[in-house]
């Protein structure tokens, strides 16, 4: 049996799942600082915004304003993970022979702000990568071998 890396790659996504219940929620009822967002019940919104941490009106417009960012898509929540291809084959001759190609990934870090800093990007990867590298020293595979590959870049986002 041989095993060899064939690629690595860091993936950027859309994350179309994102939670954003921490900056507020869109409801029928005005909560303590609610404000008005859809008073004509324009296709089928809710009329309200509600803050979810807000301890003034103040914040409360801060975070609808953020959340009006995400609703038309000039910031959106984004997934980073690290995968790599490999491959193992077999020498024999039977029916056995031939090769496999599987894709080994992270689970990844999702709900990351298209609008976060370069640093942050950095260290996103930079864990990923690491954790990839992890598993594929569990799978067997050397420093040496992981670390001649340097990773293709792959964006699938919207915005960045």
């Amino acid at each position: 049996h041989m095993k060899k890396i064939t690629k690595i790659k860091l993936k950027i996504e859309s994350d179309y799942d994102a939670d954003l219940d921490h900056i507020g929620t869109w409801s029928d009822e005005c909560g303590k600082y609610g404000l008005l967002h859809n008073k004509d019940r324009y296709m089928n919104e809710m009329a309200y915004f509600n803050s979810t941490n807000a301890e003034s009106i103040e914040e409360a417009r801060r975070d609808y304003k953020r959340m009006k960012q995400f609703l038309s898509r000039d910031v959106e929540m984004l997934g980073f993970y690290a995968e790599a291809t490999i491959e193992t084959w077999q020498d024999s001759t039977g029916a056995g022979a031939g090769r496999i190609r599987n894709v080994i990934r992270t689970p990844g870090l999702w709900g990351v702000d298209s609008d976060a800093s370069s640093s942050d990007y950095a260290e996103i990867e930079g864990q990923q990568l690491e954790d990839l590298k992890d598993v594929l020293m569990e799978l067997g595979f050397v420093e040496e071998e992981i670390e001649a590959f340097t990773p293709e870049y792959v964006e699938t986002p919207l915005h960045l």
